[in-house]
């Protein structure tokens, strides 16, 4: 966020890339090779045996005031202060580690071992950018966690209501409060449609569920709008849904949005602007929230607004 020149980018299996735009040069700053990306072909170890487990879309975090401080999940947190020179392992595994579930898969006749298959890793990262040492974590069989001493102690702040083993995509932070948290389960693989979607605004202490209005399906990611703090928008597998009231009321949000699931949603702050990622319909942009965020119940109540 502090120099667009610098690009970082995952493939399957933690295989991280740094990109100069200005130099034009790449270079990979995988944070430990031994056994991801040769996995169990060349490596001979199944998942449940590799000293790391990195998920197939392994999350990346950069600090917003220095563009070599980022962070990668696998089961641990790694850390980096040069820009992928050097890694640091700043966390446990944070996920069940059930070893039932990290065997080889597939069969009978070739095995899946694209990574895709991949279970018991950190799905989600993402610092607080008013507090550089509170870092979020969601991982992908159901667990979320907080550290507020930078990675030096964690803990388990997962809310009661989740559905088990339910993937977490995103657990996202507020661009005014560190404590303020939004967390999104995802548990359609598990037969389970239903939306589950929970606030926290005292660091995962306690948590409350916000989903009145959602439809009911999965919602993937949601966060709030730095220009408007009572604003949320909603990534579900329907489409897009926006709250005026912090999360107690939402609304579809349609114009000429085709229907589609929203993996993720960002912010521009300047712009008023809103970009969505979606599964399979390309990327989409929004550029003028502004009468969305100036839409007030008084406003709503006048016949023109200018």
């Amino acid at each position: 966020p502090s120099n667009p020149n610098i690009i970082y980018a995952t493939t399957d299996d933690g295989d991280l890339t740094r990109f100069n735009r200005m130099t034009r040069r790449a270079r990979s700053i995988n944070p430990y090779v031994r056994d991801i990306l040769t996995g169990d072909i060349l490596s001979g170890k199944v998942l449940a045996k590799q000293k790391y487990r990195f998920d197939w879309t392994s999350p990346i975090a950069v600090s917003p005031n220095d563009p070599n401080s980022i962070y990668i999940g696998a089961d641990v947190v790694f850390h980096s202060t040069n820009g992928g020179r050097h890694w640091t392992v700043i966390s446990p595994d944070l996920t069940r580690d059930v070893k039932a579930k990290q065997g080889p898969t597939g069969g009978p006749v070739t095995k899946d071992i694209s990574g895709a298959e991949t279970y018991d890793t950190i799905q989600s990262i993402t610092l607080a950018p008013t507090n550089p040492h509170v870092i979020w974590v969601g991982t992908d069989d159901g667990w979320v966690w907080v550290s507020r001493h930078g990675g030096k102690h964690w803990t388990k702040v997962t809310p009661s209501g989740a559905p088990q083993w339910a993937r977490v995509y995103h657990v996202t932070v507020s661009p005014f409060h560190a404590g303020t948290a939004f967390a999104a389960f995802d548990a359609h693989e598990l037969g389970n449609n239903h939306p589950y979607v929970f606030r926290t605004d005292n660091y995962g202490r306690s948590w409350h569920r916000i989903t009145r209005g959602l439809p009911d399906a999965s919602v993937l990611v949601v966060r709030q709008d730095p220009n408007d703090a009572s604003l949320l928008m909603a990534g579900t597998m329907q489409g897009l849904y926006y709250s005026q009231d912090g999360g107690r009321l939402w609304r579809p949000l349609h114009a000429n949005l085709t229907t589609a699931a929203v993996f993720d949603l960002q912010f521009v702050k300047p712009l008023h602007s809103l970009v969505l990622a979606t599964h399979g319909r390309g990327m989409w942009i929004l550029d003028n929230l502004r009468p969305i965020e100036e839409l007030t119940p008084v406003v709503a109540r006048q016949p023109f607004h200018l």
